[in-house]
């Protein structure tokens, strides 16, 4: 459990799983059952299971997910705050195979569809095809 509380100020959670700002491949994994609590008059809370962007080193980032699941993570939060990304937050295209994104809280994943970050790549049993793309968010 990742907690942050203020009084006063800003209150962010990111990364409740795992915070990824460089190149990471997980394969044959589960991120599940994390839970990131962001308590405040400002802030966020962002990727329950899993945070992937730029934060400390800067790009390269990749992350790829292979027959991984990322399920039952969770974000809470304040009123005032932005709850994104209760599997997923990412700011860069992720490479999914065989991989399941489901049961997470508020959402799957943001920055998954639409948007610069949208370029997902998925093939197996977790990638599902919808117009020229992939939906590999199971419900």
């Amino acid at each position: 459990m990742l907690t942050a509380l203020s009084t006063t100020g800003s209150a962010s959670v990111e990364g409740a799983g795992i915070i990824n700002n460089s190149l990471l491949e997980l394969v044959d994994d589960q991120v599940s059952n994390n839970t990131g609590t962001a308590t405040g008059p400002a802030g966020h809370a962002q990727g329950g299971g899993i945070w992937n962007g730029v934060d400390l080193s800067g790009p390269p980032v990749q992350l790829t997910l292979r027959d991984t699941r990322v399920t039952g993570n969770r974000l809470a939060g304040s009123t005032a705050l932005s709850l994104q990304g209760g599997g997923l937050f990412t700011t860069f295209p992720v490479t999914l195979t065989g991989s399941l994104i489901a049961g997470n809280v508020p959402d799957q994943c943001a920055g998954c569809v639409g948007g610069a970050a949208s370029m997902i790549k998925g093939h197996g049993p977790g990638a599902r095809g919808r117009r020229s793309g992939l939906n590999l968010l199971r419900r």
